[in-house]
């Protein structure tokens, strides 16, 4: 399984090795041609982004799929089973009414209060053509229960990384062309950095001499 660092760690090789390294306009493609492999760059970064959108922590690319599928079953199941449940901010806030930061970003982040998880689950019930809305739960229920923080807002929810495969095979760490420009070491000996803090060192005692006195 790929872990998010290694994913980093591939898409960056993919892309100075695709692209080059630099600003100038000589490291870039001539005339928009395509690239070392034959795509576009549009198509390489499209390729990328298809093969996270498919990990199934991917919050936003599931939901969608399931308001395509319209089952209701699953869009239930998706909210209660992919986003956190935090409590309101402070101990004034209705446990009823609390929202943080809205049902937009309970998917985006995956984690909402109950308020925003029931409007977050109301969004997508509409979305797939259902008529829904957010009404209260039983007083008695397990949010006001006494051992609620262990069951409901320390519940642990773990979603894999798992971005697809790319498209010809083999693993995102191996996009990278063979020919990779080297990284420039940006001075190595520290000098220009010792002239700068030696600067700034006098620049702080010429500020201290022209300060007045208190």
């Amino acid at each position: 399984m790929v872990t998010r660092r290694e994913w980093l760690s591939g898409s960056l090789a993919f892309f100075f090795a695709r692209f080059g390294v630099g600003c100038s306009s000589e490291d870039s493609p001539k005339n928009g041609a395509a690239p070392p492999g034959g795509a576009s760059q549009f198509e390489h970064w499209q390729a990328l982004r298809d093969a996270l959108a498919q990990s199934p922590d991917h919050l936003r690319a599931r939901a969608d799929a399931l308001v395509a599928a319209k089952d209701p079953k699953l869009i239930f199941e998706f909210v209660r089973d992919s986003i956190a449940t935090v409590p309101p901010i402070g101990q004034a806030e209705s446990l009823e009414t609390a929202v943080r930061f809205g049902a937009d970003n309970a998917l985006r982040s995956g984690s909402g209060t109950p308020r925003e998880r029931a409007e977050l689950l109301v969004s997508l019930l509409d979305r797939a053509g259902f008529k829904a809305s957010v009404v209260k739960g039983d007083s008695a229920g397990p949010l006001f229960a006494n051992d609620a923080p262990a069951k409901v807002y320390l519940r642990r929810i773990r979603l894999a990384f798992e971005p697809a495969a790319p498209p010809n095979g083999g693993s995102w760490g191996d996009t990278a062309a063979a020919g990779a420009p080297d990284p420039v070491v940006v001075d190595a000996a520290g000098a220009d950095s010792s002239a700068l803090f030696v600067a700034a060192q006098s620049w702080r005692s010429v500020v201290r001499s022209t300060r007045p006195a208190s």
